[in-house]
């Protein structure tokens, strides 16, 4: 086992932990503080978007490259470096999108709809980004398996 690559996978899992607890507890404040408490918020997805994608995902897919000894492989570390990049910016637009939302629910804040619209695209693309990034991992980590069962 490559000890060096877990730790890295170790840490990354730890920083999106870190950021999602954070988000949770910056989520209640928040509505806590511009008075709406148990009402749905967009800013509410951001701690399970983190805690699950960010922390949980990336440890899988690290435990994974490693069983498959694909650490090396310059494919399956763009892929990877693209997951958690698409990962944080579809939290950090989750974020925004909230914090907006609740600002814009009490009257404290308008936005353009050229703002609105911008968040959204690149949110959208960030979610796109995921999916392809998530389908192809899953593919190249099929045909190592199969590659490796004609050995």
């Amino acid at each position: 086992m490559n000890k060096k690559e877990l730790k890295k996978y170790l840490i990354i899992s730890l920083i999106f932990l870190i950021v999602g607890l954070l988000l949770g507890a910056y989520y209640r404040e928040f509505s806590k503080a511009l008075g709406i408490n148990h009402e749905f918020s967009v800013l509410g997805l951001a701690h399970p978007h983190l805690l699950v994608l960010g922390t949980i995902f990336t440890l899988l897919i690290g435990f994974i490259n490693i069983k498959l000894n694909l650490e090396n492989n310059k494919l399956v570390n763009i892929f990877t470096y693209t997951y958690i990049s698409t990962v944080s910016v579809a939290s950090l637009m989750i974020t925004l999108r909230g914090t907006l939302e609740l600002l814009i629910k009490t009257n404290k804040i308008n936005i353009s709809k050229g703002l609105d619209k911008a968040i959204s695209g690149i949110s959208g693309i960030a979610h796109v980004g995921l999916a392809i990034v998530i389908v192809g991992l899953f593919i190249i980590w099929i045909k190592n398996l199969n590659n490796e069962e004609k050995d």
